[in-house]
Protein backbone atom coordinates (compact mmCIF):
# COMPACT_ATOMS: atom_id res chain seq x y z
CA UNK A 1 0.00 0.00 0.00
CA UNK A 2 3.12 2.59 0.50
CA UNK A 3 4.33 1.93 -2.42
CA UNK A 4 1.34 1.82 -4.67
CA UNK A 5 0.27 5.38 -2.91
CA UNK A 6 4.25 7.02 -3.59
CA UNK A 7 5.64 6.80 -0.30
CA UNK A 8 9.32 5.67 0.19
CA UNK A 9 10.76 4.38 3.13
CA UNK A 10 13.99 5.32 4.41
CA UNK A 11 15.59 3.46 7.46
CA UNK A 12 17.88 4.90 9.92
CA UNK A 13 20.01 1.73 10.97
CA UNK A 14 23.11 0.69 13.27
CA UNK A 15 24.83 -0.25 16.57
CA UNK A 16 22.59 1.57 19.60
CA UNK A 17 24.17 5.22 20.26
CA UNK A 18 25.25 6.10 16.75
CA UNK A 19 22.35 9.28 16.39
CA UNK A 20 19.73 7.57 14.95
CA UNK A 21 16.99 9.84 17.28
CA UNK A 22 18.54 12.60 17.04
CA UNK A 23 19.27 12.37 12.81
CA UNK A 24 15.80 11.49 12.82
CA UNK A 25 14.76 14.79 14.67
CA UNK A 26 16.41 16.86 13.01
CA UNK A 27 15.52 15.52 9.03
CA UNK A 28 11.56 15.35 10.30
CA UNK A 29 11.58 18.15 13.06
CA UNK A 30 10.10 16.41 15.74
CA UNK A 31 11.30 16.04 19.41
CA UNK A 32 11.85 11.84 20.36
CA UNK A 33 13.45 10.59 23.16
CA UNK A 34 17.31 11.19 22.77
CA UNK A 35 19.22 8.57 25.21
CA UNK A 36 22.89 8.03 25.48
CA UNK A 37 22.06 4.32 26.62
CA UNK A 38 20.94 0.95 25.03
CA UNK A 39 17.74 0.30 24.20
CA UNK A 40 16.27 3.46 24.33
CA UNK A 41 14.47 3.24 21.60
CA UNK A 42 12.63 -0.51 21.63
CA UNK A 43 10.13 -0.18 18.87
CA UNK A 44 9.90 1.72 15.23
CA UNK A 45 9.29 5.89 14.91
CA UNK A 46 8.21 6.52 11.58
CA UNK A 47 8.05 10.42 10.40
CA UNK A 48 8.08 12.37 7.38
CA UNK A 49 11.15 13.86 5.72
CA UNK A 50 10.17 17.83 6.23
CA UNK A 51 11.20 20.46 3.41
CA UNK A 52 9.99 18.14 0.54
CA UNK A 53 7.21 17.48 -1.60
CA UNK A 54 7.88 13.91 -1.68
CA UNK A 55 6.58 11.62 -0.05
CA UNK A 56 9.75 9.85 2.06
CA UNK A 57 9.19 8.51 5.11
CA UNK A 58 11.72 7.57 8.05
CA UNK A 59 11.95 5.16 10.39
CA UNK A 60 14.20 4.98 13.38
CA UNK A 61 15.02 1.67 14.06
CA UNK A 62 16.21 -0.16 17.20
CA UNK A 63 19.85 -0.66 17.20
CA UNK A 64 22.49 -3.78 16.37
CA UNK A 65 23.31 -5.22 19.46
CA UNK A 66 25.78 -8.15 20.30
CA UNK A 67 24.19 -10.70 22.42
CA UNK A 68 20.70 -10.22 22.40
CA UNK A 69 18.91 -11.27 25.28
CA UNK A 70 16.05 -13.87 24.63
CA UNK A 71 13.18 -11.50 25.48
CA UNK A 72 14.74 -8.83 22.78
CA UNK A 73 14.47 -11.24 19.48
CA UNK A 74 10.81 -10.36 18.53
CA UNK A 75 11.42 -6.77 19.12
CA UNK A 76 14.60 -7.04 16.94
CA UNK A 77 13.05 -9.40 14.13
CA UNK A 78 10.32 -6.45 13.72
CA UNK A 79 13.00 -3.89 13.50
CA UNK A 80 14.51 -5.92 11.23
CA UNK A 81 11.47 -6.32 9.01
CA UNK A 82 11.37 -2.16 8.56
CA UNK A 83 15.27 -2.58 7.07
CA UNK A 84 14.40 -5.07 5.01
CA UNK A 85 11.77 -3.22 3.36
CA UNK A 86 12.81 -0.12 3.32
CA UNK A 87 13.96 1.68 -0.29
CA UNK A 88 16.95 3.48 1.47
CA UNK A 89 18.78 2.54 4.74
CA UNK A 90 20.76 4.56 6.20
CA UNK A 91 23.85 3.13 7.89
CA UNK A 92 24.31 5.33 10.79
CA UNK A 93 28.14 4.62 12.38
CA UNK A 94 29.56 6.32 15.39
CA UNK A 95 32.81 8.29 14.21
CA UNK A 96 33.95 8.57 17.66
CA UNK A 97 34.55 4.16 17.90
CA UNK A 98 38.06 3.14 17.83
CA UNK A 99 38.86 1.89 14.57
CA UNK A 100 38.64 -1.58 15.66
CA UNK A 101 35.91 -1.17 16.78
CA UNK A 102 34.05 0.38 14.14
CA UNK A 103 35.39 -2.59 11.59
CA UNK A 104 33.75 -5.02 13.88
CA UNK A 105 30.30 -3.25 13.97
CA UNK A 106 30.57 -2.59 9.90
CA UNK A 107 31.27 -6.51 9.34
CA UNK A 108 28.00 -7.24 12.05
CA UNK A 109 25.84 -4.94 9.36
CA UNK A 110 27.05 -6.07 6.70
CA UNK A 111 26.09 -10.04 7.91
CA UNK A 112 23.04 -8.50 9.64
CA UNK A 113 22.22 -6.83 5.90
CA UNK A 114 23.43 -8.79 2.97
CA UNK A 115 22.28 -10.24 0.69
CA UNK A 116 18.84 -9.43 1.41
CA UNK A 117 19.22 -5.53 1.08
CA UNK A 118 21.09 -4.01 -1.99
CA UNK A 119 24.39 -2.51 -1.15
CA UNK A 120 23.28 0.42 -4.14
CA UNK A 121 20.30 1.13 -1.24
CA UNK A 122 22.95 1.52 1.46
CA UNK A 123 24.26 4.67 2.68
CA UNK A 124 27.14 4.95 5.19
CA UNK A 125 26.59 7.81 7.41
CA UNK A 126 29.75 8.75 9.94
CA UNK A 127 27.76 10.32 12.53
CA UNK A 128 29.67 13.19 15.93
CA UNK A 129 31.71 14.23 13.43
CA UNK A 130 31.96 17.69 14.82
CA UNK A 131 34.04 15.62 17.86
CA UNK A 132 37.03 14.79 15.65
CA UNK A 133 39.75 16.62 13.33
CA UNK A 134 39.57 16.74 9.64
CA UNK A 135 41.97 13.95 9.36
CA UNK A 136 40.49 11.78 11.96
CA UNK A 137 37.20 12.02 9.67
CA UNK A 138 39.12 11.12 6.44
CA UNK A 139 40.74 8.16 7.98
CA UNK A 140 36.96 6.98 8.98
CA UNK A 141 36.10 7.48 5.49
CA UNK A 142 38.68 5.57 4.25
CA UNK A 143 38.26 2.46 6.99
CA UNK A 144 34.59 2.66 5.29
CA UNK A 145 35.22 2.75 1.51
CA UNK A 146 37.71 -0.13 2.17
CA UNK A 147 34.82 -2.17 3.86
CA UNK A 148 32.28 -4.40 2.82
CA UNK A 149 29.97 -1.45 1.83
CA UNK A 150 32.66 -0.07 -0.89
CA UNK A 151 31.16 3.29 -0.04
CA UNK A 152 32.18 6.91 0.18
CA UNK A 153 30.38 7.61 3.70
CA UNK A 154 28.68 10.98 3.86
CA UNK A 155 30.40 12.54 7.85
CA UNK A 156 27.88 14.16 9.73
CA UNK A 157 26.88 16.53 12.78
CA UNK A 158 23.94 16.88 14.23
CA UNK A 159 25.34 19.66 16.59
CA UNK A 160 26.80 21.99 14.25
CA UNK A 161 24.69 21.22 11.26
CA UNK A 162 27.73 20.04 9.11
CA UNK A 163 26.73 17.25 6.09
CA UNK A 164 23.04 17.29 6.83
CA UNK A 165 22.23 19.38 3.47
CA UNK A 166 24.15 16.97 1.21
CA UNK A 167 22.31 14.40 3.32
CA UNK A 168 18.70 15.64 2.26
CA UNK A 169 20.32 15.70 -0.97
CA UNK A 170 21.51 12.34 -1.54
CA UNK A 171 17.99 11.33 -0.04
CA UNK A 172 16.54 13.09 -2.85
CA UNK A 173 18.54 11.65 -5.68
CA UNK A 174 18.16 8.20 -4.53
CA UNK A 175 14.05 8.60 -4.97
CA UNK A 176 14.42 10.44 -8.55
CA UNK A 177 11.47 10.40 -10.41
CA UNK A 178 12.99 9.38 -13.71
CA UNK A 179 10.10 10.68 -16.16
CA UNK A 180 8.40 13.89 -17.11
CA UNK A 181 5.22 13.50 -19.07
CA UNK A 182 2.91 16.41 -20.02
CA UNK A 183 -0.62 14.86 -20.32
CA UNK A 184 -3.89 16.60 -21.39
CA UNK A 185 -6.98 16.11 -19.09
CA UNK A 186 -10.38 16.57 -20.30
CA UNK A 187 -11.77 19.03 -17.89
CA UNK A 188 -15.26 17.02 -17.18
CA UNK A 189 -16.48 15.13 -13.90
CA UNK A 190 -13.31 13.18 -13.46
CA UNK A 191 -10.75 15.97 -13.90
CA UNK A 192 -10.53 16.81 -10.19
CA UNK A 193 -10.26 12.72 -9.44
CA UNK A 194 -7.63 12.36 -12.08
CA UNK A 195 -5.49 15.35 -10.94
CA UNK A 196 -5.77 14.30 -7.18
CA UNK A 197 -4.48 11.07 -8.37
CA UNK A 198 -1.52 12.97 -10.51
CA UNK A 199 -0.33 14.58 -7.22
CA UNK A 200 -0.86 11.64 -5.38
CA UNK A 201 1.64 9.33 -7.28
CA UNK A 202 3.48 11.37 -8.80
CA UNK A 203 5.00 15.12 -8.55
CA UNK A 204 2.98 17.41 -10.36
CA UNK A 205 5.73 20.23 -12.13
CA UNK A 206 2.47 22.41 -13.69
CA UNK A 207 -1.48 22.48 -13.97
CA UNK A 208 -2.95 24.99 -16.02
CA UNK A 209 -6.74 25.17 -16.09
CA UNK A 210 -8.48 26.42 -19.50
CA UNK A 211 -11.92 25.95 -20.25
CA UNK A 212 -12.18 22.56 -21.79
CA UNK A 213 -8.84 21.00 -20.51
CA UNK A 214 -5.61 20.87 -17.85
CA UNK A 215 -2.53 20.60 -19.17
CA UNK A 216 -0.53 19.11 -16.90
CA UNK A 217 3.26 18.35 -16.45
CA UNK A 218 4.02 15.42 -13.79
CA UNK A 219 6.82 13.57 -12.82
CA UNK A 220 6.39 10.24 -12.17
CA UNK A 221 7.98 6.61 -11.66
CA UNK A 222 8.76 4.51 -14.84
CA UNK A 223 5.88 1.92 -13.45
CA UNK A 224 3.28 4.37 -13.19
CA UNK A 225 3.56 5.18 -16.71
CA UNK A 226 0.60 3.70 -18.08
CA UNK A 227 -1.77 4.30 -14.97
CA UNK A 228 -1.37 8.23 -16.19
CA UNK A 229 -1.82 7.17 -19.96
CA UNK A 230 -5.11 5.89 -19.22
CA UNK A 231 -6.27 9.55 -17.34
CA UNK A 232 -5.80 11.67 -20.60
CA UNK A 233 -3.86 11.87 -23.72
CA UNK A 234 0.25 12.38 -23.16
CA UNK A 235 1.79 14.42 -25.59
CA UNK A 236 5.11 14.65 -24.63
CA UNK A 237 7.58 12.21 -22.36
CA UNK A 238 11.00 12.51 -21.32
CA UNK A 239 13.46 11.66 -19.12
CA UNK A 240 13.65 13.32 -16.24
CA UNK A 241 17.97 14.28 -15.71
Amino acid sequence: VRKDRGYHLVALAGYANAGKSSLLNVLADEHLLVEDRMFSTLATTTRSLTGTRRRILLTDTIGFVDGVPFWMVEAFHATLEEILHADLVLLLIDATDPDAEIRRKVRLAARTLFPKVSSDAVLPILTKVDRLPPERIADMARLLTDSEFHRVPLAISVQDGRGLAELREAIHRAFALPLELHIILAQDAGASGKLHWLYEHGEVVSAVHGPDRIEVVVRCRLRDRDAIERLGRVVLARSNG
